[in-house]
């Protein structure tokens, strides 16, 4: 799994020097890839750099090195090259790295430590929050996360990052309503503007736990942020379908359909709300269009529970 690093710019970006330029350039080809490592062994022995430059060096050393390193050479490498002696614009690479190595190995305590420091700065994307707590399929993982999320939430309560990863992890460890309260929470702390964490609090309230009476706030939040992107409608119709407010149900999902005549979840929606609004045969035109594009949204419907 690959984390993502922050894109935005920071005044104290590093960028290798004309002397340090060919360390850091590479074909990808393996005969490119010696050059380049052979180049960066070479700088860091001449003992002419320090500091910063050192640092990336060694940092280089150990990306192109990668190829034939285990994963615990790789981990040990990335460890013993600390984040502070970094430049700042790589610190987060340096992190992302790590847990990428981490994740894919199943080291959860690992990759615990490489994230922590950018959690609080919500630096890694909600959906890969997720998908690192929902591969916690081990005990001690799912626990590591949950102390982090408790950890991020006591050192900043107005952040929504610590209650998205404990609720990611409650969820994993089989307490939906714990979950549900956490991503509620989460919602609130999040600005009522951001169109896609709301989407993201409110999907998962109705399909995932049950919980389409506390998703009110997210799911209103979100349309209200992105009107015209078909998800948060999709979401918004599945929340009311849930609560058997059908008719709104309809508008949500005719809304969706209207912005993305292809989305299949919409028109799958859109025709479980004709059903139950009394309307068979719309329900089996639009159900038939749904399974032509997506054949599987119907048992995504009966996952959902709604």
């Amino acid at each position: 799994m690959a984390f993502s690093s922050p894109g935005a710019a920071q005044a104290t970006d590093w960028e290798p020097n004309e002397a340090l330029e060919p360390c850091f350039t590479s074909d990808g080809t393996d005969e490119g890839v010696a050059a380049a490592l052979a180049k960066c062994r070479e700088l860091l022995g001449s003992a002419r750099y320090g500091g910063e430059d050192a640092a990336m060096l060694r940092y280089a050393i150990i990306n192109f090195e990668s190829r034939t390193l285990t994963v615990d050479e790789q981990v040990e490498r990335l460890t013993s090259l600390t984040r502070e002696s970094l430049p700042v614009n790589y610190r987060y690479q340096r992190d992302a790295l790590l847990a990428g190595i981490c994740y894919d190995a199943k080291k959860w305590a690992c990759v615990v430590d490489a994230i922590r420091p950018d959690l609080r700065s919500n630096y890694l994307a909600m959906s890969e929050l997720t998908m690192f707590a929902e591969a916690m399929t081990e005990t001690q993982g799912v626990a590591a996360v949950e102390t982090l999320a408790s950890e991020l939430i006591q050192q900043d309560t107005q952040s929504a990052v610590g209650y998205l990863l404990r609720a990611d992890a409650r969820k994993q460890g089989g307490d939906k309503a714990g979950a549900a309260g956490d991503l509620v929470t989460a919602g609130a702390r999040m600005r009522s503007d951001y169109a896609d964490g709301q989407n993201h609090v409110c999907w998962r309230l109705v399909t995932e736990l049950g919980a389409a009476d506390k998703a009110r706030d997210a799911c209103d939040a979100a349309v209200l942020a992105n009107p015209l992107n078909w998800a948060v409608w999709d979401s918004h119709g599945a929340m009311n379908l849930a609560l058997g407010e059908n008719g709104k149900a309809w508008q949500s999902y005719e809304l969706a359909v209207r912005l993305d005549e292809k989305a299949a979840s919409a028109l799958y929606g859109r025709g479980l709300a004709w059903e139950r609004y009394g309307n068979p045969e719309k329900a089996r035109e639009d159900k038939a269009a749904a399974l032509a594009i997506d054949p599987d949204v119907a048992k995504d419907y009966e996952g959902y529970g709604i």
